[in-house]
């Protein structure tokens, strides 16, 4: 059996390009944590920097549209998790959990 630990990162606040296609932007806040298998736990919080600076190059290339709906968060939080995969170098990543997402 896998033993799963949490790694809360801080909160991330970035411009997005709002969805009224008029070229506005949009602040959006995000709050997420990142489950890992801890067989590599120390890699994993030693690399918690670059998995958020990785989090927020992906996050500054969101439209709004892009993480609307049901659909827009499960791609969202996949898409960040290949991220923290590629990041860490190995398969200790297993999901993200999205405490907080607010778009203004």
């Amino acid at each position: 059996e896998a033993n799963l630990k949490v790694l809360h990162l801080e909160d991330m606040i970035v411009n997005i390009a709002g969805s009224d296609n008029r070229g506005s932007n949009r602040f959006l806040k995000i709050k997420v944590s990142l489950v890992y298998d801890d067989y590599d736990g120390e890699t994993v919080v030693s690399r918690a920097a670059y998995i958020r600076d990785a989090f927020q190059d992906y996050l500054r290339n969101v439209d709004e549209s892009d993480i609307a709906g049901t659909f827009g968060l499960f791609k969202l939080r996949s898409d960040l998790l290949v991220r923290a995969i590629a990041v860490i170098g190995n398969e200790s990543p297993r999901e993200v959990l999205i405490q907080e997402l607010i778009i203004q």
